[in-house]
């Protein structure tokens, strides 16, 4: 629960942000607040080589405690979308927030809410993307108690065929296959 008493503080916090910094010095303006908010005094990041971009965001996935999405382009939407399916889906349970700076992101909350009214997307999923312009509350809101969170499913070790067999493929109905 976000901000439950005893919750534990998020220590790791994936950051997805576009390579450019945008057009709007509003971007680069949070980026550096967001940064001091996270920042405590501690090292920050680490430097992971990997073979491909799935290994890439597998190792983040897999070492972060929640996601932060900053405006940026296809791929930190990519990126976004990929964790916010993955935690659909029931492979992670991490918190995952949009900074919305300057509404950025009003675009695709309001896309969300056209999905959920047409029936792609489930009511109860809306409140995979919490959302804010101010970074501290945005931390705020994404934090939670860490054990009852799950890590992102194994797809990256030998382990995921045990993952997957939990959630058993659909098989075609005879009529279906009937043609």
């Amino acid at each position: 629960m976000p901000g439950a008493k005893g919750a534990t503080k998020l220590s790791n916090i994936c950051v997805y942000c576009g390579a450019s910094p945008g057009n709007r010095p509003e971007y680069a303006l949070a980026a550096q607040v967001l940064g001091r908010e996270m920042v405590s005094g501690e090292s920050v990041g680490q430097t992971i080589l990997v073979n491909d971009m799935h290994e890439r965001k597998a190792a983040m996935a897999s070492a972060a405690d929640g996601f932060i999405a900053m405006p940026g382009g296809f791929g930190t939407l990519e990126e976004l979308m990929e964790v916010v399916t993955w935690q659909q889906l029931g492979f992670m349970q991490k918190p995952i927030g949009l900074l919305n700076i300057e509404g950025y992101y009003d675009g695709l909350l309001s896309f969300v809410d056209e999905a959920i009214s047409a029936g792609f997307i489930r009511p109860s999923n809306r409140s995979i993307l919490l959302h804010s312009s101010n970074p501290a509350e945005l931390i705020d809101m994404l934090q939670v108690d860490l054990s009852s969170t799950r890590p992102a499913f194994a797809l990256w070790n030998p382990s995921f065929r045990v993952v997957r067999e939990e959630y058993p493929s659909r098989r075609p109905k005879a009529s279906e296959t009937d043609i």
